[in-house]
């Protein structure tokens, strides 16, 4: 007899392993402040890379501005204005990457501990059959009956 619980928690299963397990494995895999500090580190080094492509659009487009700064030996207040205008960017960015990668990695974590808890529901449901059914015996090496199943 089909066992309609057991059906709903496979099916929840098979619909996790199938779209999410793999990046969320891969972000489980860090500690929390590993993950947060490399993403937010890749995300200062994109943004820094950004900046400098919008420096370089602005400086194609006033270019005769730019010019007469130079020839007035004023490299100063441009030299302030571009560092304190990449400071700004690198401080919003850090800041939103932050929360951004330790909501994913708190998501991440939170799936594959709900995952881990629906596979030892099912394997309850197995053992329960297996301990109810005269045709199967408890050998050494069978896989249900290994306390050592997955424990995250």
């Amino acid at each position: 007899m089909i066992n309609e619980e057991k059906v709903r928690i496979m099916t929840k299963c098979a619909c996790y392993e199938k779209n999410e397990i793999d990046n969320n494995l891969h972000i489980a895999g860090y500690f929390r402040r590993d993950f947060v500090r490399w993403n937010v580190l890749k995300s200062l080094i994109f943004a820094t890379f950004g900046y400098v492509l919008l420096l370089m659009l602005y400086f194609i487009a006033n270019y005769e501005e730019i010019f007469t700064l130079f020839n007035k030996m004023q490299y100063k207040p441009l030299l302030i204005k571009i560092l304190v205008g990449w400071g700004i960017i690198l401080i919003i960015y850090a800041v939103v990457a932050r929360i951004v990668y330790r909501k994913r990695f708190e998501e991440a974590r939170e799936g594959v501990n709900d995952y881990y808890d629906t596979l030892k529901k099912l394997r309850g449901f197995y053992i329960a059959d297996r301990d109810s059914s005269p045709r199967f015996s408890h050998q050494e090496g069978d896989p249900l009956n290994n306390d050592e199943f997955i424990d995250y």
